[in-house]
């Protein structure tokens, strides 16, 4: 299996990983948004959360039926004659950049689920005067969202520091 096939079928991997973290996470979210909202909300928390759940599952199906696009950037086969490290090293390049890119997928899609249930909680906090004295952040709340902030520099930063997305962004930027 070369290089190009085996970074198709990472790439393919975490696509089926992305659409089935984010289906699991959909009834989370959209219970959380209803709920919150209370019953006299309007249609916007479902689509709230069915818009926030659209980019990550695009992106994992994108990486399921089209990995060869992704794929052709990341694996550069001009090189014939490689030594077994350097056949490691681009392998876990490649890993890496797979797991850094499922890491932003993720945390992209948390992001839009925070922003979102902020911009609720402080809609219902205004709303109703019985939530007077309630805090503009619940603890658990600023918690998770440093967590998925630090999910995301994790994720930019095996993106950038794998060999692969070194290839990747020198071919954006026109060098080869």
């Amino acid at each position: 299996m070369d290089h190009r096939s085996l970074s198709r079928l990472l790439l393919r991997i975490a696509g089926v990983v992305v659409v089935v973290a984010t289906l699991t996470s959909v009834p989370k979210s959209i219970v959380t948004l209803v709920v919150a909202a209370g019953q006299d909300a309007d249609v916007s928390p479902l689509m709230t959360a069915v818009v926030a759940s659209l980019v990550p599952l695009l992106i994992g199906l994108a990486l399921i039926w089209l990995p060869g696009t992704v794929a052709n950037w990341l694996v550069d086969d001009t090189v014939t004659d490689k030594s077994e490290s350097d056949t490691a090293a681009n392998l876990q390049a490649i890993a890496l950049s797979v797991l850094g890119f499922y890491f932003v997928a993720s945390a992209l899609f948390d992001a839009v689920f925070w922003v979102a249930r902020i911009r609720l909680y402080a809609a219902v906090i205004a709303s109703n005067e019985a939530f007077a004295g309630m805090p503009p952040l619940m603890p658990d709340d600023f918690g998770s969202m440093v967590a998925t902030g630090a999910q995301a520099v994790v994720g930019v930063l095996l993106l950038l520091g794998s060999k692969g997305a070194g290839r990747l962004l020198s071919k954006a930027r026109g060098r080869t």
